[in-house]
């Protein structure tokens, strides 16, 4: 299950040096002669993300990446955790809906979807990935649209963020990605803090899907 991968993330005692655009490992690269889409993923949507996975370790949960574009690629700075329950039809059109709001409100677009499966060697983008990322790309205006993966295997090593970027037109070609897998995740978890998902807000709409308390606790 993932819950002892996550385990691994929960008590381990520091964390990686943040990536930043200067590092070698964040720059644009070229495989074969074709530009590779490059993602950066900043504290605050890493925490949002593996606080999800961690909250609902028994299933697959996903949702939506807010970003802007920068170059071939996208700084993603905020997420909208979407499901555990399964994302289908009206209620994932609806959250998308949401997630553009929200994204709009801070002169950012959703420039991505990630997701998690619920089983540790399962490292399958689910079958509707690539739909949801043409959804997305069909509505960024011809701005990057990328597929973010949290890896249950790799959760193991705390030096690795866990995720596997795809891009391309089906978002099923992986790229490069630069994270910042941090202890504050650790601590956010062991003080409690959880996450606001959309079946969540569904069953109770006064639970707010922008996640707060997360940016609080960071800023803390």
């Amino acid at each position: 299950s993932r819950t002892s991968k996550v385990a691994y993330r929960l008590t381990r005692a520091s964390s990686p040096r943040l990536l930043t655009s200067t590092d070698s490992g964040f720059d644009r690269f070229r495989c074969g002669g074709t530009a590779w889409t490059m993602a950066s993923v900043n504290e605050l949507a890493y925490t949002k993300m593996l606080l999800h996975a961690q909250q609902y370790a028994h299933c697959s949960v996903d949702g939506f990446c807010l970003g802007a574009r920068r170059g071939d690629g996208v700084e993603i700075t905020d997420v909208v955790p979407g499901f555990h329950n399964g994302s289908l039809g009206g209620a994932l059109e609806t959250a998308s809906a949401f997630a553009a709001a929200h994204a709009a409100a801070q002169n950012l677009y959703v420039c991505g979807y990630y997701c998690a499966a619920a089983h540790l060697r399962d490292e399958a983008l689910p079958k509707h990935a690539p739909s949801v990322a043409a959804a997305l790309s069909s509505s960024a205006g011809g701005a990057p649209v990328v597929v973010l993966q949290i890896s249950n295997r790799r959760l193991a090593d705390p030096s690795d963020h866990a995720l596997t970027c795809y891009g391309g037109p089906n978002c099923d070609q992986p790229r490069a990605v630069a994270c910042a897998p941090s202890s504050a995740f650790v601590a956010a978890a062991d003080a409690g803090v959880a996450v606001v998902d959309f079946d969540v807000h569904l069953d109770d709409a006064a639970r707010d899907l922008r996640n707060p308390a997360v940016a609080e606790f960071l800023a803390a």
